[in-house]
């Protein structure tokens, strides 16, 4: 990464940029001993490079994935789709404002389609979803409606961006 900037804005990344990205984002723990090593770079080369993209807020933040179920917690993880009553700004505002202070809320966000706003809660059964639509869903302001999906199984789940890093090496 030599720190410039494309037509559209973005930092220029190269091969060796993308592998480290793609390497971080299966372990945000790895050593710089470690990933020099997958990605082919001295270890002083790799950190600045890491650094770099740090700064670039590229790499945005570093986070610990937790498993529920290892902390002995179950999970019962609920979609809506909900749509307001209105759509103006004012509306919208006092919607996602409200929205934040719901902590099993946690994904949110602002579509197009037939449904205006997709959030995911995470509670521990349905006895709990149950209390929560009742109690602090169901008096969001401007609701309109709220569908629920509840999910059966996980398939799979990709965090991240997808990066092609064999794409790009020529």
């Amino acid at each position: 990464m030599d720190g410039s900037t494309g037509p559209t804005g973005h930092i220029d990344l190269d091969a060796r940029d993308l592998a480290i990205l793609e390497a971080l984002q299966q372990d945000g723990q790895l050593t710089v001993a470690d990933l020099s090593d997958r990605v082919g770079l001295s270890p002083s080369a790799c950190h600045r490079r890491v650094k770099a993209l740090e700064r670039a807020g590229v790499i945005d933040r570093y986070v610990a994935v937790l498993n529920p179920r290892a902390m002995g917690r179950k999970t019962f993880p609920v979609w809506l789709d909900v749509n307001l009553s209105s759509q103006n700004a004012q509306a919208q505002t006092a919607f996602e404002d409200k929205v934040a202070e719901i902590p099993e809320i946690r994904l949110c966000h602002f579509v197009g389609g037939t449904t205006d706003y997709l959030l995911k809660v995470e509670v521990d059964d349905a006895e709990a979803f149950d209390r929560l639509h009742r109690e602090q869903l169901s008096e969001l302001p401007g609701v309109e409606r709220i569908v629920s999906k509840v999910l059966i199984r996980e398939i799979f789940n990709r965090p991240g961006v997808p990066i092609e890093v064999a794409s790009t090496q020529g």
